[in-house]
């Protein structure tokens, strides 16, 4: 009799130990996927340089953050979003606007434009491609972004947030290092 009880309370530790194996394994591939996704988000909020610097606070604890503007082209595995503020660093946007032109004759990316402020300015710098201005910039992010510098970012055809990039006066090398990340991830897929 005494055989059978320890016996019983064998075969039940053994069981519980296997499903407790299966959930700490369930636990442990969960948190493994949460690291890559900190770890990227991470990446992604950093400036592309390398020099550790924060580019946008704000989205720092959203892992989510999704462009909420409906676009044509989501048969496309990337689309390039480029959200101009034309009150602020005419070089910068001088700049980013000759990448983009650059992009957008190769078409190996399509490209959507914001800006908030005047239009002309755009024109100004010979932007090829088409810009919509922006009547509340809160609207064009989940969660919403306050836009006080232009900035450029890469989403997936499913609209989440890649790469972003914000461009700074006197620092072109570090928009070429986004540019080529850009033409990289658009050639090859995602790194």
């Amino acid at each position: 009799m005494k055989n059978r009880y320890c016996f019983g309370f064998v075969v039940i530790l053994i069981i519980l130990n296997i499903v407790l194996l299966i959930k700490v394994n369930n636990y442990d591939t969960r948190l493994g996927k949460l690291y890559k996704e900190f770890y990227n988000i991470k990446r992604l909020l950093y400036d592309n340089d390398g020099n550790g610097e924060r580019l946008y606070s704000d989205i720092y604890n959203h892992y989510d953050v999704v462009f909420n503007q409906p676009i044509n082209n989501l048969n496309k595995k990337y689309i390039l979003i480029a959200v101009f503020n034309t009150n602020n660093c005419p070089t910068c946007l001088y700049n980013e606007i000759t990448f983009l032109n650059d992009i957008f004759s190769s078409n190996s990316i399509p490209i959507v434009s914001y800006y908030i402020g005047d239009e002309n300015v755009l024109k100004a710098n010979k932007a090829k491609f088409s810009s919509l201005a922006v009547t509340d910039e809160s609207k064009l992010f989940n969660p919403s972004l306050d836009i006080v510098s232009s900035f450029i970012c890469l989403v997936d055809n499913e609209k989440h947030l890649l790469l972003i990039h914000k461009p700074e006066t006197g620092n072109i090398n570090k928009s070429k290092i986004f540019y080529s990340r850009v033409k990289r991830i658009a050639n090859k897929g995602i790194e």
